[in-house]
C-alpha cells in the first residue's frame, strides 16, 4: 500500500513526520550533520575561486574582476564582490547567485577603488567602502555605500571625514554581532569611527596611532582588533578605548577570531607565518610557517583555518594552507594557482531535505511555498534526499513543503 505524507516548513535539522496506514508508520528522521560550507577566494587573475570545504577541491569560479574582499550573505546563497576596472578605477558591487551556477544578479555602481565590504548579521544590508572620484585631503576621503539586499540598490551613503595623509588611504569595515554598530577604519587618519547602523551617524572615534590593515570583532562583541605591521591594538567596545597592544611580527595583514572567542589567528605576510594568540593573555602561543600569507579565514565549526599564500620569486603560484586548530598543524595544501588575495567562508547550513524510515520511499516533491517552485525527486533505492541539490531554490526564511510517497515496509 502506498503512503503519502506532507511535511511543511521543515529541514534536516528538525524534520519529523508520521503517517498511519494499514498499521505502517512513516518516520522522517534527521541526519546529524550540517552541509559543508563553500570557501570563496579572491584571485587577482581569475575572479573568485569556489572551493568545497567537504573535499577541499575547487568546484567552480565566479567570473569577476574583483580582487579585494569577497563577502557572503548569511543565507549562503549570495556572493558580493566589489569590482574595480578601467583607468579611472571606478568601482561597482557585483551580486551573484551562489545557488544558481553563480549567475550575475546585479551590478551596483560604487565609488573609486572599493576595497572593503561587510554584511549586516541579519542579511538586510551590505556596506561597501570606496573613495570619492576626486578625493583630496580637503575633500572627504571616501564613502560608505549602504546596499539594500532585497532590492540590490544603494539606499543610503555615509560621507567620511577628510583625511590628513596625502599618500591616500584604505578603508576597513567591521560590524558588531548585534548589528547596531558599524566600524569604519581609516589607516590614513589612524582612526576607527563607530557608526549607529540605524541612524548612520557617528557615535565615537577611536585613535589607534598607527596605520592598520584589518579589523576584526570578537564573537562576543566586547573587543575590536586592529592589525598593523607593528602590533594588534585591542579595543574595548564598551569604553571605545585601546586597552592592550599585542606585539607583532612583520606585517599583520589579516586577522580572524575563533568562533569560541578564545584564540586569534593572524596572517603575517612580512615573515611568512601565521600567529596563534591566546585571547585571555593576548600573547602568542604558536607560530606556523606558510609562505607570504595575505589573508585567512576560519571554518564556521572552528576546526580549520584556511590561509591564502603564494610562492615568490618566480611565477606566481597561489595555494591555500589548511590548518587543524586542534594541533596547529598544516594538514592539507590546495594548489589552485593564481594570485590569491582574499578569502571568505560561507555558513554551515541545514540541508533542505530528509530521510525515510518505516517506508520504501518512491518519490519526494519539494515545494518552495514562498516562491511557488517545485521539484520532484525519484528515490529508487535511496532513503535520503536533498531538495536544493535537486534544483530547488531556497532563500533564508522561505517556507518549504515536502510530499513523500512510498510503500509501507
Amino acid at each position: 500500500m502506498k503512503i503519502t505524507t506532507d511535511i511543511s516548513n521543515q529541514c534536516f535539522c528538525s524534520l519529523k513526520g508520521y503517517a498511519l496506514a494499514a498499521a505502517a508508520v512513516l518516520a522522517l528522521i534527521s541526519p546529524s550533520s550540517f552541509a559543508a560550507p563553500f570557501i570563496y577566494i579572491g584571485d587577482a587573475f581569475s575572479g573568485v575561486r569556489v572551493v568545497d570545504a567537504a573535499t577541499n577541491t575547487e568546484t567552480t569560479r565566479v567570473n569577476t574582476k574583483s580582487y579585494s574582499e569577497v563577502a557572503i550573505h548569511p543565507s549562503g546563497g549570495i556572493i558580493y564582490a566589489p569590482m574595480r576596472s578601467g583607468a579611472s578605477y571606478i568601482g561597482s558591487l557585483e551580486v551573484y547567485d551562489a545557488k544558481n551556477n553563480n549567475a550575475l544578479l546585479a551590478t551596483i555602481p560604487m565609488g573609486v577603488l572599493p576595497n572593503s565590504i561587510v554584511v549586516h548579521p541579519d542579511g538586510d544590508f551590505v556596506y561597501v567602502a570606496s573613495q570619492h572620484e576626486q578625493a583630496t585631503p580637503e575633500r572627504g576621503p571616501g564613502i560608505i555605500s549602504v546596499v539594500n539586499t532585497s532590492t540590490n540598490t544603494v539606499s543610503a551613503t555615509i560621507e567620511l571625514e577628510p583625511y590628513q595623509s596625502r599618500r591616500g588611504q584604505s578603508l576597513f569595515l567591521e560590524i558588531n554581532p548585534a548589528g547596531n554598530i558599524l566600524y569604519v577604519g581609516s589607516n590614513a587618519n589612524r582612526t576607527i569611527t563607530a557608526y549607529d547602523t540605524n541612524t548612520l551617524q557617528p557615535v565615537t572615534t577611536i585613535n589607534v596611532d598607527f596605520e592598520f590593515f584589518d579589523l576584526e570583532i570578537h564573537p562576543s562583541g566586547q573587543y575590536l582588533y586592529a592589525a598593523s605591521s607593528e602590533a594588534i591594538k585591542v579595543i574595548d567596545t564598551t569604553t571605545n578605548s585601546v586597552v592592550d597592544s599585542i606585539s607583532a611580527y612583520v606585517g599583520y595583514f589579516s586577522i580572524a577570531v575563533h568562533p569560541d572567542g578564545n584564540t586569534i589567528y593572524t596572517a603575517n605576510y612580512g615573515n611568512s607565518s601565521v600567529s596563534v594568540i591566546d585571547v585571555t593573555t593576548n600573547t602568542t602561543t604558536a607560530t606556523i610557517s606558510t609562505p607570504f600569507p595575505p589573508s585567512l579565514a576560519i571554518h564556521p565549526s572552528g576546526d580549520f583555518v584556511y590561509v591564502t599564500g603564494y610562492n615568490i620569486p618566480g611565477p606566481v603560484e597561489g595555494f591555500v594552507s589548511v590548518i587543524d586548530t586542534a594541533n596547529n598543524q598544516i594538514i592539507d595544501t590546495l594548489h589552485i594557482g593564481g594570485l590569491l588575495l582574499s578569502i571568505a567562508i560561507g555558513p554551515m547550513l541545514d540541508p533542505v531535505g530528509g530521510a525515510a524510515a518505516g517506508i520504501s520511499a518512491i518519490s519526494v516533491t519539494c515545494t518552495n511555498s514562498t516562491s511557488g517552485q517545485s521539484v520532484s525527486i525519484g528515490l529508487g533505492t535511496e532513503k535520503t534526499w536533498d531538495c536544493e541539490s535537486s534544483g530547488l531554490q531556497v532563500n533564508s526564511g522561505d517556507a518549504i513543503e515536502m510530499m513523500v510517497t512510498g510503500n509501507a515496509d
